[in-house]
């Protein structure tokens, strides 16, 4: 980095080194011979390398994605958890021009019937030990009713067992919902913001027109000052359009709540095949410039401070043997984004069988792992990528949609995450230095050192 110096950062154990120009250049000369003649001087640098994962053999490098390969079939084929996230309406009181449900303005909700047939969805899966819902929609204010009855039987289920989370537009949220969500065992409530309030006010309007943005703050007043314990999320949705806005927006939010159980954090507008709005999606690798240029711009430390961690598979519903979208009528998704289309559709809940039998459901299981792609078990950057979006990585490499990103933007901007993290790194320092914390900031007289630990680093 011509800021901050020579680093090495290694992906599998995510450690990030400090070097001086000698023992960088030791370093880049084994990446590009593969052998270095070590002194005794050097020891215990080539230890710390090792350490560190950054020197490996081949066959150890092998073992790894064999390794990740059956880390990951555990995981998804896992049947300790069942994960649902219910749908219990598609309508919506808002109509958001890039939303991607095509259906948000059907009325209809989930039947008796079909919340009876739910119930025995979930006996049917009776070597769970726990059952984690997500209430989406739609929205799911909108089936309040439903959500309370479903609960309860849920927590009879499950007793202690059973948690929760809404994902909601905040616009129906009231007193009396509020005083309900401790005893439904909801402990996060998700709200999105698109900018501040012209803005927001014209990208999420109601579906009469009513305005939203101060509507939704005052539901957030109303859950600090209630007995609601849980945190609540608030996304911001950006794009090219509003991201000049998110710096004020967030000095608004911090000013109003004072709260540490409200979490902010930009949101990313994704793309869908087929759907034109007004909106303009921002990609990955955009979406991370936009991050680093609002840090080094407005000082706005983003999550996690872009910092590449360990993943090195991505476990999520799509992926998840017990995982299910379940929409009002009982059928079934995979991904979170597949919902109201017929097409997408792997299953109902009164047939289970079937769900065995769905081509979606197998192509999503097996045929989105990142370690049957010869490409990605190549990639330098596949321990914190892990193969991506599963949704993004089926519609491009099995369904042929074109200009779609699934990679995760490190594999093209991991030098920026690492600057973003260098430059926190070394305020930190200097801020210890000048509160009397510590003495003599930087490199040891060894010419190198360990800034992040990592997950797997032993090295002292």
């Amino acid at each position: 980095s011509r800021q901050f110096g020579y680093f090495l950062f290694n992906a599998r154990s995510a450690v990030l080194l400090e070097l001086d120009a000698y023992h960088y250049n030791i370093a880049q000369r084994l990446q590009e011979k593969g052998a270095f003649h070590k002194s005794q001087e050097e020891a215990d640098f080539f230890q710390l390398l090792e350490d560190c994962m950054v020197l490996v053999d081949e066959q150890d490098d092998e073992r790894w994605l064999l390794q990740q390969r059956y880390r990951r079939n555990l995981a998804s084929f896992s049947t300790e958890t069942l994960g649902l996230v219910i749908c219990p309406t598609l309508a919506c009181n808002f109509n958001c021009p890039y939303c991607f449900e095509s259906t948000h303005h059907d009325r209809s909700s989930m039947s008796d019937k079909t919340a009876d047939e739910l119930l025995r969805f979930v006996e049917w899966h009776s070597d769970t030990r726990q059952l984690l819902v997500t209430w989406y929609g739609g929205e799911p204010t909108l089936a309040f009713e439903r959500l309370v009855d479903l609960t309860r039987k849920f927590q009879k289920r499950y007793p202690g067992r059973y948690k929760a989370d809404l994902v909601t537009n905040g616009f129906e949220l009231d007193r009396q919902k509020i005083r309900s969500l401790e005893s439904l065992d909801i402990t996060k409530v998700q709200i999105t913001l698109d900018g501040l309030e012209d803005t927001h006010n014209k990208r999420r309007p109601h579906m009469h027109g009513k305005p939203t943005f101060r509507r939704i703050l005052d539901a957030v007043d109303m859950l600090l000052h209630s007995s609601y314990t849980g945190t609540i999320d608030l996304r911001v949705n950006i794009d090219h359009t509003n991201q000049e806005e998110y710096p004020a927006l967030l000095d608004l939010i911090r000013q109003r709540f004072d709260d540490k159980r409200v979490k902010v954090y930009p949101g990313h507008i994704n793309t869908v095949s087929g759907k034109t709005h007004t909106q303009c999606a921002l990609c990955g690798n955009e979406w991370l410039e936009l991050a680093v240029d609002t840090y080094f711009r407005h000082g706005i430390v983003p999550p996690g401070a872009l910092y590449p961690q360990p993943r090195p598979f991505t476990i999520c519903t799509a992926t998840s043997h017990y995982g299910y979208i379940v929409g009002p009528e009982g059928e079934l998704y995979k991904c979170w984004e597949d919902v109201g289309k017929p097409e997408r559709v792997v299953g109902t809940i009164s047939c289970m069988e079937a769900l065995e039998e769905s081509e979606l459901t197998w192509r999503y299981m097996t045929g989105t792992d990142p370690y049957h792609d010869p490409s990605c078990q190549e990639c330098p950057v596949l321990p914190v990528c892990g193969g991506g979006c599963p949704n993004k990585r089926l519609r491009a490499l099995q369904f042929n949609e074109k200009d779609l990103e699934y990679c995760a933007p490190f594999k093209d901007r991991l030098e920026q995450c690492l600057e973003v993290y260098c430059d926190l790194f070394r305020t930190r320092e200097l801020c210890n230095v000048f509160l009397g914390e510590s003495e003599n900031p930087g490199l040891s007289p060894s010419g190198y050192r360990v800034i992040h630990q990592g997950a797997q680093s032993t090295h002292s």
